[in-house]
């Protein structure tokens, strides 16, 4: 079975200290279990971001991003305030923009498609780590551009792999009239890729007027579990969670149907 323990705070200092040491899933049990303690009332996020420090060199990339990682679900929980995110956006980058150099960024279809999987996985959860952060302005930047040529026409400049951050970014940057742009389009579309990618980050943008919107959207083309994911979407993000709690507690039977 897959269990979570708990630790006497000095215990968790000696581990948090020498979990460079780790295999990549003995550090992943290990930040899931912190990450518990956090939820539970007795661990701290100043661990959690120890935590990530001890393993940001680790050679394997699911060790290295696992605690980051943990941290990232706090956020989204609201459990981590605003002075607490920006000290998080500091430190990814100080743990990780350097990796990222030796990397390289390209965001255009194909790019990296004769690499191998395990060093196309490093970049992209690099990438997605320092993307909000102040020094991710050149990467946001790159995929905006390549975003506006996508959705112009041009398939190649915009690699699949890249989707959903470029959706995300592109929502940010441009607002409220881009998500209703990306849905529009999406709905109109059956590419297995654009289609999912547009409404769930439209969903996740964290914008209640888009978030109501689209949970009351009455439209035939939208189908029921394209209508789950745009929930998964809403509920996603604390700015428009209670939006989509209020619409499950209005809708609990048509749901449960």
């Amino acid at each position: 079975g897959y269990y979570r323990f708990e630790l006497p705070r000095r215990d968790w200092a000696t581990l948090i200290t020498n979990a460079g040491a780790l295999t990549a899933g003995e550090a992943m049990a290990v930040a899931d279990s912190l990450y518990a303690s956090v939820l539970a009332g007795r661990g701290t996020v100043d661990e959690l971001a120890r935590l990530s420090q001890s393993l940001s060199k680790h050679k394997e990339r699911r060790g290295a991003f696992a605690a980051d990682v943990a941290i990232g679900k706090l956020v989204r929980l609201g459990v981590v305030d605003s002075l607490g995110r920006m000290g998080w956006g500091r430190l990814r980058q100080r743990l990780y923009a350097d990796k990222l150099k030796e990397y390289g960024f390209d965001p255009r279809a194909g790019a990296y498609a004769k690499e191998s999987p395990a060093r196309t996985q490093w970049r992209q959860s690099l990438v997605t780590t320092l993307l909000g952060t102040v020094r991710g302005a050149k990467l946001r930047k790159q995929l905006q551009g390549a975003t506006e040529k996508y959705l112009a026409g041009d398939r190649a400049a915009l690699d699949e792999a890249w989707i959903d951050n470029a959706f995300d970014n592109y929502i940010y940057a441009e607002g409220e009239g881009a998500a209703r742009d990306l849905v529009e389009r999406a709905l109109n579309s059956e590419d297995p890729v654009f289609r999912p990618a547009a409404l769930v980050s439209a969903a996740r943008s964290s914008r209640p007027v888009i978030a109501s919107w689209l949970l009351d959207m009455q439209d035939s083309r939208l189908r029921s579990t394209e209508r789950l994911d745009i929930l998964d979407g809403v509920m996603a993000r604390s700015a428009t969670r209670g939006i989509g709690y209020d619409w499950i507690v209005a809708n609990i039977e048509r749901l449960l149907t």
